[in-house]
């Protein structure tokens, strides 16, 4: 869908952030300046609209207890995460989503046409994360999404008779 949508071929996807910032690319796409960003499709619960953004990954790292040199892989985490990570989750090409406040703060990392794309981009982006919801990671979580699937099916069928 992602490749689809770059090369003009639909007019929208909801898709991972990374996909807009591709858009902004010619090399990657061919709707450089012609696109928008907005929040997730929502549902309407009670006559108000509700966004819910998946959230299935995390960006974690840690140093083990057990590690022979802590200091040092600390450095090494802070250069992942805090120096290096603005200009890789800002690049175009990156598939990186950007999940810290500082891949909000400094937008002169993100390559876009224009000033009003760049910002429209950052502002969507940074509102569907305020209404973000972690999925379930669990051993078996696919199997407990599918069966809690088919009982609610099952019983809003019956409450629909």
């Amino acid at each position: 869908m992602k490749h689809a949508f770059l090369n003009g071929d639909v007019a929208m996807v909801v898709q991972w952030s990374d996909v807009g910032k591709k858009t902004a690319d010619p090399q990657l796409s061919k709707v450089v300046g012609k696109v928008g960003f907005a929040l997730v499709p929502g549902t309407e619960v009670n006559g108000k609209v509700q966004h819910r953004t998946p959230m299935p990954v995390g960006r974690v790292l840690a140093v083990p207890a057990t590690s022979k040199n802590k200091e040092a892989a600390y450095w090494v985490a802070k250069y992942l995460s805090l120096d290096k990570s603005p200009i890789t989750v800002a690049a175009n090409w990156s598939g990186q989503d950007p999940y810290r406040v500082s891949h909000f703060t400094d937008p002169s990392h993100y390559k876009f046409p224009d000033e009003a794309s760049r910002k429209d981009y950052l502002e969507a982006t940074e509102a569907n994360l305020k209404v973000g919801f972690p999925d379930l990671n669990i051993p078996g979580a696919a199997q407990y999404i599918d069966a809690l699937d088919r009982l609610l099916a099952f019983n809003l069928a019956r409450l629909s008779r």
